[in-house]
Protein backbone atom coordinates (compact mmCIF):
# COMPACT_ATOMS: atom_id res chain seq x y z
CA UNK A 1 0.00 0.00 0.00
CA UNK A 2 1.31 3.45 -0.91
CA UNK A 3 0.91 6.08 1.79
CA UNK A 4 1.58 9.80 1.92
CA UNK A 5 4.61 9.04 4.05
CA UNK A 6 6.26 6.75 1.56
CA UNK A 7 4.73 8.07 -1.70
CA UNK A 8 7.82 10.09 -2.72
CA UNK A 9 10.15 7.17 -2.14
CA UNK A 10 7.79 4.91 -4.07
CA UNK A 11 7.79 7.27 -7.06
CA UNK A 12 11.57 7.59 -7.02
CA UNK A 13 11.95 3.84 -7.01
CA UNK A 14 9.54 3.50 -9.94
CA UNK A 15 11.47 6.13 -11.88
CA UNK A 16 14.76 4.34 -11.22
CA UNK A 17 13.23 1.06 -12.32
CA UNK A 18 11.85 2.53 -15.56
CA UNK A 19 15.16 4.19 -16.39
CA UNK A 20 17.10 1.01 -15.68
CA UNK A 21 14.68 -1.07 -17.75
CA UNK A 22 15.02 1.39 -20.62
CA UNK A 23 18.80 1.07 -20.44
CA UNK A 24 18.46 -2.71 -20.37
CA UNK A 25 16.28 -2.64 -23.50
CA UNK A 26 18.74 -0.28 -25.21
CA UNK A 27 21.64 -2.54 -24.24
CA UNK A 28 19.90 -5.59 -25.68
CA UNK A 29 19.33 -3.74 -28.97
CA UNK A 30 22.97 -2.58 -29.03
CA UNK A 31 24.24 -6.11 -28.49
CA UNK A 32 21.96 -7.67 -31.11
CA UNK A 33 22.60 -4.98 -33.76
CA UNK A 34 26.23 -4.30 -32.95
CA UNK A 35 25.48 -0.56 -33.16
CA UNK A 36 25.23 2.04 -30.44
CA UNK A 37 22.00 3.42 -31.93
CA UNK A 38 19.63 2.84 -34.81
CA UNK A 39 19.44 6.55 -35.64
CA UNK A 40 21.84 9.50 -35.50
CA UNK A 41 19.78 10.96 -32.68
CA UNK A 42 21.03 8.12 -30.51
CA UNK A 43 24.60 9.38 -30.86
CA UNK A 44 23.78 13.07 -31.20
CA UNK A 45 27.07 14.21 -29.70
CA UNK A 46 29.13 12.30 -32.29
CA UNK A 47 26.70 12.36 -35.23
CA UNK A 48 28.31 15.24 -37.10
CA UNK A 49 31.80 13.83 -36.73
CA UNK A 50 30.56 10.41 -37.88
CA UNK A 51 28.95 11.88 -41.02
CA UNK A 52 32.11 13.83 -41.85
CA UNK A 53 34.35 10.79 -41.42
CA UNK A 54 32.03 8.58 -43.48
CA UNK A 55 31.92 11.18 -46.26
CA UNK A 56 35.71 11.42 -46.30
CA UNK A 57 35.97 7.63 -46.35
CA UNK A 58 33.67 7.29 -49.37
CA UNK A 59 35.59 9.99 -51.24
CA UNK A 60 38.93 8.38 -50.41
CA UNK A 61 37.75 4.95 -51.53
CA UNK A 62 36.65 6.47 -54.85
CA UNK A 63 40.10 8.01 -55.31
CA UNK A 64 41.66 4.63 -54.61
CA UNK A 65 39.36 2.90 -57.08
CA UNK A 66 40.28 5.44 -59.81
CA UNK A 67 43.96 5.08 -58.94
CA UNK A 68 43.79 1.29 -59.14
CA UNK A 69 42.14 1.48 -62.56
CA UNK A 70 44.78 3.90 -63.85
CA UNK A 71 47.59 1.82 -62.35
CA UNK A 72 46.21 -1.22 -64.19
CA UNK A 73 46.30 0.69 -67.49
CA UNK A 74 49.85 1.84 -66.81
CA UNK A 75 50.87 -1.71 -65.98
CA UNK A 76 49.47 -2.88 -69.33
CA UNK A 77 51.31 -0.06 -71.09
CA UNK A 78 54.56 -0.88 -69.31
CA UNK A 79 54.21 -4.55 -70.22
CA UNK A 80 53.67 -3.71 -73.90
CA UNK A 81 56.56 -1.23 -73.95
CA UNK A 82 58.79 -3.91 -72.45
CA UNK A 83 57.75 -6.28 -75.24
CA UNK A 84 58.42 -3.57 -77.83
CA UNK A 85 61.88 -3.13 -76.33
CA UNK A 86 62.49 -6.87 -76.71
CA UNK A 87 61.31 -6.82 -80.34
CA UNK A 88 63.53 -3.92 -81.39
CA UNK A 89 66.49 -5.44 -79.53
CA UNK A 90 66.02 -8.66 -81.51
CA UNK A 91 65.62 -6.61 -84.67
CA UNK A 92 68.91 -4.81 -83.99
CA UNK A 93 70.65 -8.17 -83.69
CA UNK A 94 69.20 -9.21 -87.06
CA UNK A 95 70.52 -6.03 -88.67
CA UNK A 96 73.99 -6.62 -87.26
CA UNK A 97 73.94 -10.18 -88.60
CA UNK A 98 72.68 -8.98 -91.98
CA UNK A 99 75.60 -6.54 -92.23
CA UNK A 100 78.05 -9.26 -91.29
CA UNK A 101 79.44 -10.73 -94.53
CA UNK A 102 76.30 -9.68 -96.43
CA UNK A 103 73.96 -12.20 -94.83
CA UNK A 104 70.87 -10.13 -95.62
CA UNK A 105 69.60 -12.42 -98.37
CA UNK A 106 69.82 -15.49 -96.17
CA UNK A 107 67.99 -13.76 -93.31
CA UNK A 108 65.08 -12.57 -95.49
CA UNK A 109 65.24 -9.20 -93.77
CA UNK A 110 62.16 -7.58 -95.42
CA UNK A 111 59.94 -10.45 -94.31
CA UNK A 112 61.30 -10.45 -90.75
CA UNK A 113 61.16 -6.65 -90.54
CA UNK A 114 57.50 -6.66 -91.62
CA UNK A 115 56.64 -9.32 -89.05
CA UNK A 116 58.29 -7.30 -86.31
CA UNK A 117 56.62 -4.11 -87.53
CA UNK A 118 53.25 -5.87 -87.32
CA UNK A 119 54.07 -7.00 -83.78
CA UNK A 120 54.95 -3.47 -82.66
CA UNK A 121 51.80 -2.14 -84.32
CA UNK A 122 49.67 -4.65 -82.44
CA UNK A 123 51.37 -3.77 -79.15
CA UNK A 124 50.74 -0.05 -79.66
CA UNK A 125 47.13 -0.66 -80.73
CA UNK A 126 46.35 -2.49 -77.49
CA UNK A 127 42.96 -1.90 -75.84
CA UNK A 128 41.97 -2.03 -72.19
CA UNK A 129 38.26 -2.08 -71.41
CA UNK A 130 37.47 -0.57 -74.81
CA UNK A 131 40.12 2.17 -74.54
CA UNK A 132 43.16 2.40 -76.80
CA UNK A 133 46.00 3.02 -74.37
CA UNK A 134 48.46 4.75 -76.71
CA UNK A 135 46.04 7.17 -78.44
CA UNK A 136 46.28 10.06 -75.97
CA UNK A 137 42.85 11.43 -75.13
CA UNK A 138 41.34 9.92 -78.32
CA UNK A 139 40.82 6.65 -76.49
CA UNK A 140 38.24 5.40 -78.99
CA UNK A 141 40.68 5.69 -81.93
CA UNK A 142 43.23 3.05 -82.92
CA UNK A 143 46.56 4.89 -82.84
CA UNK A 144 48.62 3.16 -85.57
CA UNK A 145 47.59 2.65 -89.21
CA UNK A 146 50.41 1.28 -91.36
CA UNK A 147 48.72 2.47 -94.56
CA UNK A 148 49.86 5.97 -93.60
CA UNK A 149 53.56 5.06 -93.64
CA UNK A 150 55.67 6.87 -96.29
CA UNK A 151 56.40 5.24 -99.63
CA UNK A 152 60.12 5.98 -99.56
CA UNK A 153 62.96 7.31 -97.41
CA UNK A 154 65.94 9.53 -98.11
CA UNK A 155 69.11 8.27 -96.48
CA UNK A 156 70.32 9.05 -93.95
CA UNK A 157 66.91 9.53 -92.40
CA UNK A 158 66.20 11.96 -89.60
CA UNK A 159 63.62 11.76 -86.84
CA UNK A 160 60.29 12.77 -88.29
CA UNK A 161 56.75 13.13 -87.12
CA UNK A 162 54.38 10.20 -87.05
CA UNK A 163 51.34 12.13 -88.26
CA UNK A 164 51.05 10.02 -91.40
CA UNK A 165 50.27 6.83 -89.52
CA UNK A 166 49.36 8.09 -86.03
CA UNK A 167 45.60 8.63 -85.62
CA UNK A 168 45.54 9.60 -81.96
CA UNK A 169 46.73 12.81 -80.33
CA UNK A 170 49.69 13.73 -78.16
CA UNK A 171 47.66 14.95 -75.18
CA UNK A 172 48.58 13.15 -71.99
CA UNK A 173 45.87 11.92 -69.63
CA UNK A 174 45.52 13.26 -66.09
CA UNK A 175 44.39 11.61 -62.88
CA UNK A 176 43.15 13.33 -59.73
CA UNK A 177 44.92 10.91 -57.41
CA UNK A 178 43.67 12.62 -54.26
CA UNK A 179 42.32 16.00 -53.23
CA UNK A 180 45.67 17.75 -53.61
CA UNK A 181 47.62 15.71 -56.15
CA UNK A 182 47.17 15.32 -59.91
CA UNK A 183 49.21 12.88 -62.00
CA UNK A 184 49.84 13.34 -65.72
CA UNK A 185 50.42 9.87 -67.09
CA UNK A 186 50.71 7.67 -70.13
CA UNK A 187 52.60 7.78 -73.42
CA UNK A 188 51.36 7.99 -76.99
CA UNK A 189 52.24 5.97 -80.07
CA UNK A 190 53.90 8.98 -81.74
CA UNK A 191 56.70 9.05 -79.15
CA UNK A 192 60.12 9.47 -80.79
CA UNK A 193 61.25 5.99 -79.73
CA UNK A 194 58.26 4.31 -81.34
CA UNK A 195 58.59 6.42 -84.49
CA UNK A 196 62.26 5.44 -84.77
CA UNK A 197 61.51 1.74 -84.38
CA UNK A 198 58.70 1.83 -86.93
CA UNK A 199 60.79 3.85 -89.42
CA UNK A 200 63.80 1.57 -89.09
CA UNK A 201 61.73 -1.53 -89.81
CA UNK A 202 59.67 0.03 -92.57
CA UNK A 203 62.71 1.25 -94.50
CA UNK A 204 63.93 -2.36 -94.63
CA UNK A 205 60.49 -3.52 -95.79
CA UNK A 206 60.25 -1.06 -98.70
CA UNK A 207 63.93 -0.36 -99.39
CA UNK A 208 66.23 -1.99 -101.93
CA UNK A 209 66.81 -5.61 -100.88
CA UNK A 210 70.02 -6.14 -98.94
CA UNK A 211 71.14 -2.56 -99.58
CA UNK A 212 74.03 -1.92 -97.20
CA UNK A 213 73.35 1.81 -96.82
CA UNK A 214 69.74 1.10 -95.89
CA UNK A 215 70.80 -1.58 -93.41
CA UNK A 216 73.35 0.74 -91.82
CA UNK A 217 70.91 3.61 -91.49
CA UNK A 218 68.25 1.28 -90.10
CA UNK A 219 70.78 0.03 -87.53
CA UNK A 220 71.61 3.59 -86.44
CA UNK A 221 67.93 4.50 -86.14
CA UNK A 222 66.97 1.39 -84.15
CA UNK A 223 69.93 1.97 -81.81
CA UNK A 224 68.45 5.37 -81.00
CA UNK A 225 65.03 3.76 -80.65
CA UNK A 226 66.32 1.36 -78.00
CA UNK A 227 67.54 4.26 -75.86
CA UNK A 228 64.29 6.20 -76.37
CA UNK A 229 62.00 3.25 -75.59
CA UNK A 230 63.99 2.56 -72.42
CA UNK A 231 63.30 6.15 -71.33
CA UNK A 232 59.59 5.72 -72.15
CA UNK A 233 59.41 2.66 -69.93
CA UNK A 234 61.11 4.57 -67.11
CA UNK A 235 58.53 7.38 -67.34
CA UNK A 236 55.65 4.91 -67.14
CA UNK A 237 57.26 3.30 -64.10
CA UNK A 238 57.62 6.70 -62.44
CA UNK A 239 53.90 7.38 -62.93
CA UNK A 240 53.01 3.99 -61.46
CA UNK A 241 55.25 4.64 -58.48
CA UNK A 242 53.64 8.03 -57.83
CA UNK A 243 50.15 6.52 -57.90
CA UNK A 244 51.18 3.63 -55.65
CA UNK A 245 52.62 6.10 -53.12
CA UNK A 246 49.36 8.05 -53.08
CA UNK A 247 47.35 4.87 -52.61
CA UNK A 248 49.56 3.87 -49.69
CA UNK A 249 48.73 7.13 -47.95
CA UNK A 250 45.06 6.75 -48.80
CA UNK A 251 45.04 3.19 -47.44
CA UNK A 252 46.37 4.48 -44.14
CA UNK A 253 43.56 7.04 -44.04
CA UNK A 254 40.97 4.35 -44.83
CA UNK A 255 42.18 2.25 -41.89
CA UNK A 256 42.08 5.27 -39.60
CA UNK A 257 38.59 6.23 -40.82
CA UNK A 258 37.19 2.74 -40.43
CA UNK A 259 38.60 2.55 -36.90
CA UNK A 260 37.09 5.94 -36.04
CA UNK A 261 33.70 5.01 -37.49
CA UNK A 262 33.76 1.76 -35.53
CA UNK A 263 34.49 3.61 -32.30
CA UNK A 264 31.69 6.10 -32.97
CA UNK A 265 28.90 3.73 -34.04
CA UNK A 266 29.74 0.18 -32.98
CA UNK A 267 28.79 -1.31 -29.65
CA UNK A 268 31.44 -2.03 -27.04
CA UNK A 269 29.96 -5.40 -26.10
CA UNK A 270 31.98 -5.83 -22.89
CA UNK A 271 31.06 -2.39 -21.57
CA UNK A 272 27.37 -2.77 -22.44
CA UNK A 273 27.13 -6.17 -20.73
CA UNK A 274 28.81 -4.77 -17.62
CA UNK A 275 26.39 -1.84 -17.53
CA UNK A 276 23.41 -4.15 -18.11
CA UNK A 277 24.49 -6.35 -15.18
CA UNK A 278 24.63 -3.26 -12.96
CA UNK A 279 21.20 -2.11 -14.15
CA UNK A 280 19.76 -5.58 -13.56
CA UNK A 281 21.02 -5.54 -9.97
CA UNK A 282 19.56 -2.05 -9.52
CA UNK A 283 16.15 -3.13 -10.85
CA UNK A 284 16.03 -6.14 -8.56
CA UNK A 285 17.04 -3.99 -5.58
CA UNK A 286 14.37 -1.42 -6.41
CA UNK A 287 11.68 -4.08 -6.58
CA UNK A 288 12.82 -5.37 -3.22
CA UNK A 289 12.55 -1.88 -1.70
CA UNK A 290 9.05 -1.40 -3.15
CA UNK A 291 7.99 -4.75 -1.70
CA UNK A 292 9.25 -3.82 1.75
CA UNK A 293 7.61 -0.37 1.63
CA UNK A 294 4.32 -2.01 0.68
CA UNK A 295 4.46 -4.19 3.78
CA UNK A 296 5.14 -1.36 6.23
CA UNK A 297 2.35 -0.79 8.82
CA UNK A 298 2.01 0.64 12.37
CA UNK A 299 1.44 -2.86 13.77
CA UNK A 300 4.68 -4.11 12.21
CA UNK A 301 6.47 -1.02 13.49
CA UNK A 302 5.18 -1.57 17.08
CA UNK A 303 6.34 -5.18 16.95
Amino acid sequence: MTRVANFAQHERNLAHILNAQERLNTGQIQISSGKKAEQFSGIARDARRLVNVETSLVRTQQYMSNNDLTEQRLQNMETNVAQIFDVISEYKTLLINALNADNGADLAMPIQAQAMLDEITALLNVEDDGRFLFSGTLTDTQPIDQTGLPGSYTLPTSDGDASGYFAGNSTKLTLQADENFTVTYGVTADEVGFEQAIRSMHMIVIGPPNDRSTLEDALTVVGNAIDSVSDIRTRIGASRSAIENVNTRLSDFVLFSEKTIGELENTDITRVITEMNSDQVAVEASFAVIARLANLSLTQFLR
